[in-house]
């Protein structure tokens, strides 16, 4: 079973998130709806988790992919940020609910444009078998 998502985002938005949110949808636009305001509620009393950028299929395979740009500290309190297990929690409640999680270094995302897009092709080439999309760049 696949969960929902609701539109609409509390967080500040990561340095590289808008432009690489940018390139997705110039890429995938056509096939896949792309997301920077997309959150999953987790409850009443707890802040519902946000994926940086969603990308969520526009046909009826229900595929959603979380896609997370891993900045190396906070950007007001500059504290370091996304430390080895500290994300563990968080994709294991986007993956029992039916999302897909893919996660990137700010850096990979600045430097390495494409092969990160590359990545997120074959990913979805992967998920739905029928796709015969070609990446060209």
């Amino acid at each position: 079973m696949v969960r929902s998502y609701r539109i609409g985002n509390t967080k500040r938005r990561g340095y590289k998130e808008e432009p690489f949110q940018k390139s997705i949808e110039r890429y995938f636009g056509k096939e896949f709806t792309v997301l920077g305001n997309a959150r999953l509620n987790t409850g009443k009393d707890t802040r519902p988790f946000e994926p940086d950028i969603a990308i969520i299929d526009k046909s009826n395979s229900n595929l959603r992919i979380d896609i997370e740009i891993d900045e190396p500290y906070a950007g007001i309190t500059r504290q370091p940020t996304h430390c080895k297990g500290e994300d563990i929690n968080r994709d294991i409640y986007f993956v029992d609910r039916g999302w897909i999680v893919i996660r990137f270094s700010e850096y990979q995302v600045h430097l390495q444009e494409n092969n990160c897009l590359r990545f997120i092709a074959e990913t979805l080439k992967s998920a739905l078998q029928n796709m015969t999309y070609q990446v060209i760049w």
